[in-house]
């Protein structure tokens, strides 16, 4: 976690949007990591955009918003955290980055997605090298162990860390499969649509009692 927060810290103090779930462990990470530099970051849900997950993240998207980041979801509001809506977030995360840095990933972890998605998609994949002996070690070095660039402390990734500032970049397009509806909003949209459904749960509680 503290190598995901260090990385995102010194890549958005550079000048580059971190992009990431806002799920637990290296996505808050990540997304505190931008915070620190005062940089931008941007949050995908894998729930409709009215629907702060994990609730605990709550005051964290709220600093991504105040940072000037985003919150993105392809999902139709009120749509709820489950399971197969991971990997589609997942191949939005990759499609707006220009390229993907692995910190941590188990074996079966969805970041093994993000990275298929990534190169499916024509990005740069990064891998952070770990103990063999740690399980979410796996993903990265794995990763390393079939070709990828490995980071190393100082060197920023060298001539693919200067493409990835903008120098030379040519993006191809980014997503395989268009969503329907991406649907990206201000804090005081945020608002509005929490404090809709909060005024109409209540609603429904009060025709309840009667």
């Amino acid at each position: 976690m503290a190598m995901a927060e260090r990385l995102a810290c010194d890549l958005a103090a550079r000048g580059l949007v971190i992009f990431s779930g806002l799920a637990r462990g290296v996505d808050t990470a990540g997304h505190r990591g931008a915070i620190v530099a005062k940089g931008k970051t941007v949050a995908v849900f894998g729930t409709g955009i009215d629907i702060i997950y994990p609730k605990e993240n709550t005051r964290l998207a709220e600093q991504i918003l105040s940072f000037g980041g985003a919150l993105v979801s392809e999902f139709p509001l009120s749509s709820f955290a489950a399971p197969q809506n991971s990997p589609k977030r997942n191949r939005i995360i990759s499609g707006l980055s220009i390229g993907v840095l692995v910190v941590e990933a188990a074996e079966y972890s969805g970041t093994r997605i993000t990275a298929r998605c990534a190169l499916e998609q024509n990005r740069d994949v990064f891998a952070v090298p770990g103990n063999v002996t740690n399980k979410n070690s796996w993903g990265p070095n794995t990763l390393i162990k079939q070709g990828t660039s490995w980071w190393q402390p100082g060197k920023m990734f060298g001539k693919n860390f200067r493409q990835m500032c903008g120098l030379r970049w040519n993006p191809q397009p980014a997503l395989n499969r268009k969503p329907d509806k991406l649907h990206l909003y201000s804090r005081k949209a945020i608002f509005r649509l929490t404090k809709k459904r909060s005024c109409a749960a209540q609603g429904r509680r009060s025709h309840a009692h009667r």
